[in-house]
């Protein structure tokens, strides 16, 4: 006691034989490089006589015994048999708990389903629906397309025809009436006729010449729209055949490749609303196109008809005046034929 540093527990006595290292053991020569718990030492290695080669000794543990009671076995196979039961009691409560989030998923996933097939099915009928009657406006432009090509030829063959015709044959009469000599060079009523028939006829051409270009240019707003109307139509068999084959696969065919996560899908800028406006259009415009094909048709009909009723009036009028200029020259003639035989032969 009397070697004790002063403010130090007594140090137990030097060993001069060196132990060996013990679990927890530190040499001397380290713990100067420990890091302070609690700030800064109270004293130093010197002041404790450890600098003169005392080593510490870590405390001895309480070993296990090398054999175990059966009060300590029976214990020990409670505990693992309650842990056991534990742990065999959370994994059936996961089990439960995965196999309620697969019904619900399976529930949604279901519910997801038909959702989607009955927004294609609508989809579907509203694709067919505007694809028919974009299909029968389409035919029908075809058809009026071939009507107003009928309708331009008949025009045609009424110019270049008939009416031509007619000039031909006035023509000729006014040349013949010009040989005619002396008093007999009369403008009457059977010229008048015919030169009121040769304008008539004329003014006639000019309507069905502009009656013509009215149908070229119908026939090409027709050919415009039917040529719109039908990329129209490829594009919306395309999209029908794609959403007929989408609207087809599930998760049981083999085609049908399995893809974790959303896939990317770049939005267009056409709603169904545009799309629907769209089609719309289309049909209207081709409706508007073919009434008035229509009433163009029509129109020529009227016309066509009505200019062979007046070239019918006017050839009979034309044949009449003939006629009775022909009976008035006849009885002219009889009666000078008579004047000339009374003065050649007066008794």
């Amino acid at each position: 006691m009397s070697g004790a540093c002063p403010g130090c527990v007594p140090c137990a006595p030097p060993c001069q034989v060196p132990r060996p290292a013990e679990p927890g053991y530190v040499p001397l020569s380290s713990m100067d490089q420990l890091p302070p718990k609690c700030g800064p030492p109270r004293f130093g290695p010197d002041e404790c006589g450890l600098s003169q080669g005392w080593t510490s000794r870590s405390p001895n543990l309480v070993r296990p015994p090398p054999r175990f009671t059966q009060e300590e076995w029976a214990l020990a196979t409670i505990m693992t048999q309650d842990a056991a039961q534990y742990d065999q009691m959370a994994s059936e409560q996961l089990q439960a708990e995965a196999a309620r989030v697969i019904d619900e998923a399976k529930e949604v996933t279901i519910r997801g389903q038909e959702d989607v097939d009955w927004e294609f099915k609508q989809r579907l009928r509203d694709m067919s629906h505007w694809r028919d009657e974009l299909a029968k406006n389409f035919g029908n432009i075809n058809s009026e397309i071939d009507a107003m090509n009928i309708y331009r030829q008949r025009i045609d063959t009424a110019l270049s025809t008939g009416l031509c015709h007619i000039l031909q044959i006035n023509s000729q009469i006014l040349s013949l009436r010009e040989c005619r000599k002396g008093i007999d060079m009369v403008h009457d009523e059977a010229q008048k006729q015919v030169m009121h028939e040769m304008k008539a006829v004329e003014g006639i051409q000019s309507s069905l010449k502009r009656n013509m270009e009215y149908c070229t240019e119908q026939i090409r707003q027709l050919r415009k729209t039917g040529y719109i109307l039908g990329g129209q139509l490829r594009e919306k068999d395309e999209a029908l055949a794609i959403d007929k084959k989408a609207h087809e696969l599930d998760e049981h065919r083999s085609v049908v490749q399995r893809q974790c996560g959303a896939c990317h899908v770049e939005y267009s800028n056409v709603s169904e609303a545009d799309w629907i406006s769209i089609t719309e259009k289309a049909k209207f415009d081709s409706e508007k196109v073919i009434n008035a094909s229509r009433q163009m048709r029509m129109q020529v009909d009227s016309i066509l008809r009505q200019i062979s009723e007046d070239l019918r009036t006017l050839i009979c009028e034309t044949n009449f005046l003939f006629e009775k200029q022909l009976k008035a020259t006849i009885e002219a003639k009889a009666k000078l034929q008579e004047e000339h035989s009374n003065v050649s032969h007066p008794f």
